[in-house]
């Protein structure tokens, strides 16, 4: 594939994640792959995976206690909520760039936006997310040149959209 049909399919990609298809239909999607459930953990007042409890306190650090903005009175509503969203951000801080597929982002997309219909003011997450696409996309984009192609200019150009992934990646 050339750099045009990379960008050309990122192009298609972001109108897919705008056009606000739904992909998620169970939690269980955002699961790593081959996960042992391990049981549950408390997380401000919300039943959550143990791994996903770092993230989460990570992502508060950063951004503030979300939780206490919204209205949610159920249990079972804010339990689900805090297990998605545990979820998507442990998935965003441990995948590798070359492992996250374009159906997870999606998957992410929908936690997100579900999260937001709960009232967790959590809607920069989905431009955080948008960047981290262009990201993937940029990665695959390279690798895919660095196999097909072997001439100095090309890996020279690489090398450069390597270093700017990397300053987008710091910026995440």
């Amino acid at each position: 594939m050339s750099w045009q049909d990379w960008e050309n399919s990122f192009t298609a990609f972001k109108a897919f994640f705008d056009g606000g298809i739904k992909i998620l239909r169970s939690i269980n999607k955002l699961l790593p792959l081959y996960y042992r459930f391990n049981g549950y953990a408390t997380f401000q007042g919300a039943f959550v995976y143990p791994e996903t409890i770092g993230a989460l306190r990570k992502f508060m650090d950063k951004y503030g206690c979300f939780a206490e903005v919204t209205g949610i009175t159920s249990s079972f509503s804010r339990s689900a909520a805090f297990q998605a969203l545990g979820l998507v951000l442990y998935g965003m801080d441990t995948m590798e760039l070359m492992d996250i597929t374009d159906h997870r982002f999606l998957c992410w997309r929908d936690a997100i936006c579900e999260a937001m219909t709960l009232g967790f003011p959590v809607d920069f997450l989905l431009n955080l997310v948008r960047h981290l696409a262009r990201v993937v996309f940029g990665a695959r984009a390279i690798h895919n040149m660095r196999l097909l192609l072997g001439s100095d200019e090309v890996k020279a150009a690489a090398d450069a959209l390597n270093l700017k992934q990397r300053e987008l990646e710091d910026k995440r």
